[in-house]
């Protein structure tokens, strides 16, 4: 089941916020969660929900994946490139696509992006989104929903060691009309 939160039906975002947090740190964190973690995922959560749009699939009444986009100026790395290539009034960025390691690889991906292209359609034309460049399987889901690759960047940070760290990320960009 696909639930969303556009046109600000943030309720059931806060009524899955605690699982979302769960759910992402899972994913993206090898489930080392700790309290400053949470707090700053949920930060980071609610500053896109305030102004963007949540898509949230569920497998037997239990969330399985979230998508989480929001305006592209969210996105302090967005390349010069890109920014000259879209409208933002009609933009998206994708900031968050994530499922659970035990429903992967069952459509849930796909299904979010189709979710999120059926509802905005009216008010978006063009999704941007970021990927590690590694990401082979993130990259290929990517590109079956006609996503196209446009440039990389290399984003550094410190990771949960204190450790320096410099990511090449992928932007694909995808344009409707």
């Amino acid at each position: 089941m696909i639930r969303s939160t556009y046109k600000h039906k943030l309720q059931i975002y806060h009524t899955y916020k605690k699982s979302l947090i769960k759910l992402y740190t899972e994913a993206f964190y090898n489930n080392e969660s700790n309290a400053l973690l949470s707090h700053n995922i949920e930060s980071y959560f609610d500053r896109i929900m305030r102004q963007g749009v949540g898509v949230f699939c569920f497998e037997n009444g239990k969330l399985s994946g979230a998508l989480m986009a929001t305006p592209p100026d969210f996105d302090h790395h967005l390349p010069a490139q890109i920014s000259r290539e879209i409208v933002p009034a009609r933009s998206l960025y994708i900031a968050e696509v994530f499922v659970s390691e035990t429903c992967r690889n069952k459509g849930y991906g796909k299904q979010l992006m189709n979710e999120l292209f059926i509802l905005t359609k009216e008010d978006y034309d063009t999704y941007i989104i970021r990927v590690l460049s590694t990401n082979e399987a993130a990259i290929k889901l990517y590109k079956k929903c006609e996503f196209i690759p446009k440039t990389t960047i290399i984003e550094r940070k410190t990771d949960h060691n204190q450790n320096k760290i410099a990511l090449e990320k992928l932007y694909l960009v995808k344009k409707t009309h």
